[in-house]
C-alpha cells in the first residue's frame, strides 16, 4: 500500500531531528542526525547531517508503507543560521540538492529553526520565539495582516548574544577556573569539572586542548551547572539566570516592534537548555517580558520544534492543519518513541 508522507525538519546547532509523517497526521518515520548550522560546522558538514536525515527518513517511510512506492509531497527545513539573505542562499543551495537526490522532492521551503516552534504553539503562526539551545535566537512574527517579522541575535557573542548553552558554559568554565587560582570566589563548579574532565586541575585543560587530545564543547557542561545550581551554588544559579534575563531581553525586543502592551501574545520558549526541569531560566525570562507586557502567554514548548516543521509541511500541500491534526501528531510521535525505546532516536 502506498504511503504519501510530508517531511518536517529542525536542524540545530547540535542535531538535526527529522520526521515523516502522513496527511492524517501518523508519523512513520524519525532520523536524528549531527548538527545542521553551517555557520558553525561549515557547509559540508550541514550537508552532509541534511542528506543522512532525509535519507533516513525516505527508507523509514518505505519501510512503513512495505514499498518503494511512498512518496514525499513537501518538505519544511527550520534550519538554525538561516538569519540572513546570504544564508538563505548558501542553505538552499545544499537543500536543493539534496531534495533532488535523496527525497525527489519539488516542493520544499526553507526558514529559520525559530519559525517551527510558532507553528505548535500558536494557531495562526503568530508571536514570537526565543530559543535557548547550543546557541540562541529570537524571531517575532506580528499579527495580520502585516505578519511583519523580526529577528533578535542569532548571529553570536561578538553581536550581542547571551544567552544558550556554549555562553552558559564559557562562563562557567571561567567561574571555576577563577576560583580554582584565587581571582573568584568559591564555587562547586571547580570540583565538579575536575571530576567530570578527570583532571587534577582546569589549568591542565588548556594543555590538553592544545596538544589535539580533546575537545570540548562547552555547552555540553549544561548539565553540570544545572546540578550545582539545584545544590544552590550561588555562582551556577547566577549563571543560569542570566541566560534567562538575556532570553527574556530579546523576547521583549521583539515584542516592542511588532506588539502593544495590551497584547495578549504568546511567547514560546525552546530549544534544549530551557526545557531542561530547572525553572531558573524560564522563571528569569518571564520576569523580563511579563514585568512590561502582562498579558502575554509565556509558553514552554514540550514536544520538539521538527513536528512544528511537518504541520509546516503539511499546509505547503493545502492540508488543514487544526489543532486537533496537531495534537494527533504529537500523540503519533510520542507513541512511535516508546515503540522505540532502547533504540536510538536516529533509528529510520
Amino acid at each position: 500500500m502506498r504511503t504519501d508522507y510530508v517531511v518536517g525538519l529542525d536542524a540545530g546547532g547540535s542535531k538535526t531531528l527529522g520526521v515523516a509523517a502522513t496527511p492524517a497526521g501518523e508519523v512513520i518515520a524519525v532520523c536524528r542526525s549531527g548538527p545542521g548550522n553551517y555557520q558553525t560546522i561549515g557547509v559540508d558538514r550541514a550537508h552532509d547531517s541534511l542528506r543522512e536525515c532525509i535519507a533516513g527518513l525516505v527508507r523509514g517511510a518505505a519501510r512503513a508503507s512495505g514499498c518503494d512506492s511512498g512518496r514525499c509531497l513537501a518538505a519544511y527545513l527550520a534550519v538554525a543560521g538561516a538569519d540572513r539573505s546570504h544564508d538563505f542562499q548558501v542553505i538552499r543551495g545544499y537543500v536543493g540538492e539534496v531534495m533532488a537526490s535523496d527525497a525527489r522532492c519539488d516542493l520544499w521551503e526553507v526558514d529559520n529553526d525559530a519559525l517551527a516552534a510558532l507553528a505548535l504553539a500558536s494557531d495562526d503562526g503568530c508571536g514570537i520565539v526565543a530559543i535557548c539551545g547550543t546557541g540562541t535566537n529570537c524571531v517575532g512574527v506580528g499579527p495580520p495582516p502585516g505578519r511583519a517579522r523580526v529577528q533578535i541575535g542569532g548571529l553570536g557573542r561578538a553581536f550581542g548574544d547571551a544567552a544558550g548553552g556554549s555562553e552558559i558554559g564559557i562562563r562557567a568554565l571561567a567561574a571555576a577556573v577563577r576560583c580554582e587560582d584565587g581571582r573568584g570566589p568559591h564555587t562547586a563548579l571547580t570540583g565538579m569539572f575536575r571530576a567530570h574532565l578527570g583532571l587534577q586541575s582546569l589549568m591542565e585543560l588548556a594543555d590538553v586542548i592544545q596538544a589535539g587530545k580533546r575537545q570540548l564543547s562547552p555547552a555540553s557542561l549544561v548539565p553540570l551547572v544545572v546540578e550545582a545550581a539545584e545544590r544552590r551554588d550561588e555562582a551556577a544559579i547566577k549563571i543560569l539566570a542570566d541566560c534567562g534575563q538575556e532570553l527574556g531581553l530579546s523576547a521583549l525586543a521583539a515584542l516592542r516592534r511588532l506588539y502593544p502592551l495590551s497584547a495578549c501574545v504568546p511567547v514560546v520558549l525552546t530549544g534544549g537548555v530551557v526545557i531542561n526541569p530547572n525553572p531558573i531560566i524560564r522563571d528569569a525570562a518571564a520576569a523580563v517580558v511579563l514585568r512590561e507586557y502582562p498579558f502575554a502567554r509565556m509558553i514552554t514548548l514540550a514536544q520538539p520544534p521538527a513536528l512544528g516543521s511537518v504541520a509546516r509541511a503539511a499546509r505547503l500541500v493545502g492540508i488543514q492543519v487544526t489543532r486537533a491534526w496537531i495534537e494527533a501528531l504529537s500523540g503519533s510521535y510520542n507513541q512511535l518513541k516508546e515503540h522505540c525505546a532502547g533504540e536510538t532516536e536516529g533509528h529510520e
